[in-house]
């Protein structure tokens, strides 16, 4: 017979080591195709750029739940490194929207593939499961997620 509490334990511990690579792997900077290395939140700030045309940085930040003066950051660094162009909407001089150039096109597409490959393994495993055991794994990562906001509120 199964021990649920130890079998909790190595669950719990598997997920931390999950954790943990996922965070050394966001560390990394990568070349997703366009010649110029990206880290982690620089790529997904460009990704959010063409996800959400005519999205000025504030709305940006809010997508990737990131403070405006942090989206402001990544928006200023994709320019520097020629991935986006800034520009100014003709009814309202304020709002600053984004474009995306050449080289951040070619860097979307990198970042596509290289998400795609990624996850293709796991993907297969996701077709063999039903759909009960799905959505048992969906509230289970909602439960986590649920907790660990909770844990972050009382930290604070």
């Amino acid at each position: 017979m199964i021990n649920k509490k130890n079998k909790f334990k190595e669950l719990i511990s598997n997920f931390v080591l999950t954790v943990n690579k996922y965070n050394l792997l966001t560390g990394m900077a990568m070349d997703y195709g366009s010649g110029i290395m990206m880290y982690p939140s620089e790529i997904h700030m460009l990704n959010a750029v063409h996800k959400y045309p005519g999205s000025n940085i504030t709305e940006l930040g809010k997508k990737l739940a990131i403070t405006k003066s942090a989206s402001s950051q990544l928006i200023n660094k994709l320019e520097k490194k020629e991935l986006i162009v800034k520009y100014h909407e003709s009814e309202n001089e304020k709002n600053i929207l984004l474009r995306i150039t050449e080289n951040g096109q070619k860097a979307i597409f990198g970042f596509n593939n290289f998400q795609n490959g990624i996850f293709n393994d796991l993907l297969f495993e996701f077709d063999k499961l039903t759909v009960k055991e799905i959505e048992l794994v969906e509230r289970t990562f909602y439960k986590i997620s649920a907790h660990l906001d909770s844990v972050i509120k009382h930290k604070k």
